[in-house]
């Protein structure tokens, strides 16, 4: 081997060594930086955890200040009987609706109108009946929903929304039902009428808003993950202390039936409020 081979060739394993040492350094470095993410990200999320952990235990014990139905007030909601709401929607509603058709015609005259969900309530899944009502009873809705709210806020709670079952019903919906529910009336239902619908008591909807957000982390992939869980959390919440919410709605309840705008059945074979509006709006 000369000598200029032999220079060349440990210049070139110095090279090489010197390429070694550099990407075991950065390797090490990167093996560091990632040790000291992965540590700063953990505490940040422990931190993100507890705040989600202490709001849901504040949560909970404020919806432990609330009281559910008591017995006189369920009294007062079962006062009316199924044949004062028809008498009612057969004097402020649309005539009995025999079908599509009637449904078409009388949403072209703005006597009936579309439900869809709102910031007050969200629509189940209809299976004997369809989403329309007439003004005054969407409007009245929106009054129940807006009290609802005012209650919430006394008690430091969160929006939650009420869960409408039933709207309209057309004769075919009415006798479909009746094979398969006995609460169904064998007569005209005030739910033909377009006046009346049924709201599920022992559900309720969590409506989040941007100021229920907890403190955000400095990790914007994270942070929707957490304000999923959140609503999750709220949501089961809502669903716990269904009593305690169907205590705030019937109140509100009992408030509209007192002033003269709405007749209300607590139904006993099923959890629904049965309600009908009774005042224009």
């Amino acid at each position: 081997m000369t000598s200029n081979t032999r220079t060349l060739l440990i210049a070139g394993l110095l090279v090489v060594a010197t390429g070694m040492a550099l990407y075991f350094y950065a390797e090490h470095r990167t093996q560091t930086g990632i040790a000291a993410y992965q540590e700063t990200f953990r505490a940040e999320l422990d931190e993100a955890l507890e705040r989600q952990a202490l709001a849901i235990s504040r949560l909970s014990r404020r919806f432990e200040t609330v009281d559910d139905l008591k017995t006189a007030q369920e009294y007062q909601l079962r006062r009316t009987r199924n044949a004062d709401h028809v008498a009612m929607a057969r004097a402020r509603g649309v005539g009995r609706v025999a079908g599509e058709a009637d449904i078409q015609e009388l949403l072209a005259d703005n006597r009936l109108v579309a439900l869809t969900d709102t910031q007050y309530y969200h629509l189940q899944e209809m299976d004997y009946s369809v989403p329309y009502l007439t003004p005054d009873a969407a409007a009245l809705l929106r009054l129940l929903g807006e009290r609802l709210h005012e209650k919430l806020a006394e008690h430091d709670l969160p929006q939650y929304r009420y869960v409408i079952s039933s709207g309209l019903r057309t004769g075919d919906n009415q006798r479909a039902l009746r094979r398969i529910n006995p609460n169904a009336t064998s007569g005209v239902s005030s739910h033909e009428f377009g006046t009346t619908l049924d709201i599920v008591y022992h559900k309720y909807r969590y409506g989040a808003l941007p100021e229920d957000r907890l403190p955000d982390t400095p990790y914007p992939f994270l942070n929707d993950r957490l304000e999923m869980l959140r609503v999750q959390a709220y949501d089961a919440l809502g669903m716990r202390y269904w009593q305690e919410l169907q205590g705030l709605l019937g109140r509100v309840l009992i408030e509209l039936q007192e002033e003269g705008k709405v007749l209300v059945i607590l139904e006993r074979g099923q959890p629904v409020f049965h309600i009908t509006v009774a005042d224009d709006f």
